[in-house]
């Protein structure tokens, strides 16, 4: 009883976390449950793409240089680049089981973090139309961010790896994950913010982490951190190393920058109508009036960026109820409530959480 109790702290504070756009990293989460990621290679192959497999030295990264160089006709077929130099993502659930299905039905955090663990309490998460893998569980990886000479007025360029801002099913879906290897650095606004943030960079709301340079937003740098800081912006920036897990809640436009080789593995899940905030309702309705109004001579573009957003449950409940009833439109920046960030507060009692809750297992089980 009293393990049930404390899990079920953990989840209200990752509901917290979600009603509250608070961005939350979960200190080594993950780190005890990952198998071997080498014997994980070995069994499920690797993909076919064109990470590198170098660190910033130029040295062989093992970890890359294994997905890069094992490959097979059926992973070519479920690997896409993403868009970004060195980057790849691997859509095919079914590989993963070893990694994740084990996780989901038994480990105590991701049977309840997890939206289709066996004690998942976290979201009322329904399959559409059968695609349960559709939002994950995906293997990320990539190269180092690193600048690099080129022959123009600038010097220098940015070969970016990771992917830039954007918002998961532009802004309607939770997204959640964990470090497999390597060290990245998150960028992320506050939802309310969101709007004035992303226009005051030249930024679109329906970007996509990556893919066609015409739906993806360029890498955030530290003249754009400036300007929301002079304007008064709500964001945080954040590392997560290895074993780290992460949840994101609905609304918060984010960026990944690998600052070392990384490989990691995110889902994406639909919230509750009950979890829906009003900021990320507020967001879906604006980003397909900018998507329409910046792409309306471009259906085939339209489309790539509305694949991107989970059809055709959200987009039907946007366009048949644009905001729940009773939700007001977005406070202007400044109002509306005490700023998000930061969150050390609640990251350290979700870490405090977990570390209760494994000393009380490993009792049990001796």
């Amino acid at each position: 009883m009293l393990i049930l109790q404390k899990t079920d702290k953990l989840v209200h504070l990752i509901r917290e976390c979600e009603q509250n756009g608070v961005f939350m990293v979960i200190e080594g989460a993950f780190l005890n449950h990952t198998v071997n990621l080498m014997e994980w290679l070995e069994s499920n192959k690797g993909i076919s793409t064109d990470v590198s497999g170098r660190d910033q030295r130029g040295e062989r990264h093992a970890t890359l240089e294994a997905f890069a160089t094992r490959l097979s006709d059926a992973d070519r077929a479920n690997a896409r680049q993403d868009g970004n130099v060195g980057n790849f993502s691997y859509f095919e659930a079914n590989k993963q089981l070893e990694d994740l299905g084990n996780i989901a039905g038994e480990k105590w955090l991701f049977a309840r973090f997890l939206p289709w663990g066996d004690l998942s309490g976290l979201a009322e998460f329904t399959a559409i139309d059968g695609h349960r893998t559709r939002y994950g569980p995906s293997t990320f990886g990539g190269d180092k961010s690193r600048e690099v000479a080129q022959k123009s007025k600038r010097g220098t360029g940015f070969q970016f790896g990771g992917s830039t801002m954007h918002m998961d099913g532009m802004g309607t879906t939770v997204a959640c994950g964990g470090m497999k290897d390597g060290l990245k650095l998150i960028t992320a606004v506050a939802p309310e913010d969101a709007p004035q943030a992303l226009r005051a960079a030249g930024f679109t709301t329906y970007a996509k982490p990556g893919g066609s340079r015409h739906l993806v937003n360029p890498p955030i740098g530290p003249a754009v951190r400036r300007l929301w800081a002079r304007l008064g912006i709500r964001f945080a920036c954040f590392e997560l190393k290895k074993g780290d897990a992460y949840v994101i809640p609905a609304g918060v436009p984010h960026e990944f920058q690998n600052l070392e080789p990384s490989v990691s593995v995110a889902w994406n899940y639909l919230p509750s109508p009950g979890f829906q905030s009003a900021a990320a309702c507020s967001l879906l309705a604006y980003s397909l009036a900018e998507l329409r109004e910046n792409l309306q001579r471009q259906p085939q573009r339209q489309q790539e960026a509305l694949d991107f957003a989970p059809e055709p449950y959200l987009l039907a409940r946007a366009e048949g109820h644009p905001l729940p009833e009773g939700v007001a439109p977005l406070p202007p920046p400044g109002e509306g409530g005490e700023p998000l960030w930061p969150l050390g507060a609640l990251a350290a009692a979700a870490a405090a959480a977990l570390g209760e809750e494994q000393e009380e297992q490993e009792g049990l089980g001796s």
